[in-house]
């Protein structure tokens, strides 16, 4: 009989426990989702929506060149693209729920890194592994999406 009420407490510790989880990674995963609306990164946001909107009508030399040449045009890119780096560290980890950030951010953010590609691979190589990740994310998520 003890046995039993070990076995029976263990395993309702366990789906405490993975309860427990599943909330705090839906809690890191909106986390994210307010950021994404936070005064800092909407300005950085805006701006980056401007020159994505202008990166069509251009020569993507010239895209690249003139977000090279505008300091704070490149910040707010810098800053758009670092909270997607940190999401998909985020996701590596298992820290966030991965389906709510796709359905959230996966369009967005992929539209994003096709405009600005050309600039994130004139970046130093010393963030390859940041530029990786920008990669790795905007891929499995359009292969998530595609398959």
């Amino acid at each position: 009989m003890v046995t039993y009420f070990n076995v029976y407490n263990s395993l309702e510790s366990a789906q405490v426990i993975s309860d427990r989880i599943q909330f705090d990674k839906t809690e890191n995963s909106f986390k994210f989702i307010e950021r994404w609306d936070g005064s800092s990164l909407k300005e950085a946001r805006d701006y980056t929506r401007e020159k994505f909107n202008h990166s069509a009508s251009i020569a993507p030399n010239e895209f690249k060149n003139e977000i090279k040449s505008n300091k704070v045009l490149e910040r707010s890119i810098i800053t758009t693209f670092n909270f997607f780096d940190g999401m998909y560290i985020s996701i590596y980890y298992n820290r966030v729920n991965e389906e709510l950030l796709k359905k959230s951010f996966a369009r967005t953010y992929c539209k994003m890194y096709e405009a600005f590609k050309i600039w994130i691979d004139s970046l130093d190589p010393v963030f390859k592994k940041n530029l990786k990740n920008l990669y790795n994310l905007c891929h499995k998520w359009t292969a998530q999406h595609t398959s």
